[in-house]
């Protein structure tokens, strides 16, 4: 953290010297280690001069925050779930609501975005609504469709559920792959 907060001109470099006057965190230990490989962690901060060409230096960057968010405090969010009722029929609208960004701070201004992948702006509207409340209906419609199978896996996926589920070695699951594509 120390290196990588004195040289530097992106955000990784100001988010580890905040870290550093804040305090780490222990990285987290309920994650999976496969044991193929040991993380990418950089070694030291780096300036975009110190790199040929802009895509490089974004690749270092995203590594740097990566490596930061690892060893920083967990995010908490606010789950918020309201029942309306209209015509007779119960609808469901869920958000969530950012108390504290924790980790998410290190991938600068835009990720609080991983803690409310279905938009940042529902949650404090549904915090407002009271026990009771009236509403009135805004442009009522109705549609009618049809169920729709799920979407195919992706290999990445297929091998992550096998995983999970203890089918297979690590040796074998690709041949495993191939045999059901």
């Amino acid at each position: 953290l120390e290196s990588m907060s004195q040289k530097g001109d992106g955000h990784a470099s100001k988010y580890a010297q905040r870290l550093l006057k804040a305090g780490s965190s222990a990285p987290r230990s309920d994650g999976h280690d496969a044991g193929d490989h040991p993380p990418i962690t950089p070694v030291r901060g780096a300036s975009w001069s110190d790199f040929r060409d802009n895509n490089s230096y974004r690749l270092y960057e995203l590594i740097a925050q990566h490596f930061l968010a690892s060893v920083s405090p967990d995010a908490t969010t606010k789950e918020i779930s309201v029942t309306l009722q209209a015509a007779g029929e119960d609808f469901e609208a869920r958000g969530s609501q950012v108390v504290d960004p924790g980790w998410t701070e290190a991938y600068g201004a835009n990720g609080a975005a991983f803690l409310t992948p279905g938009g940042v702006g529902l949650g404090p509207r549904l915090e407002r609504l009271k026990k009771g409340q009236k509403l009135q209906l805004v442009r009522p419609s109705k549609e009618r469709k049809e169920t729709e199978p799920p979407e195919l896996m992706t290999e990445s996926e297929l091998l992550g559920l096998m995983e999970a589920h203890g089918i297979g070695t690590d040796a074998s699951m690709a041949t495993h792959v191939e045999t059901v594509v």
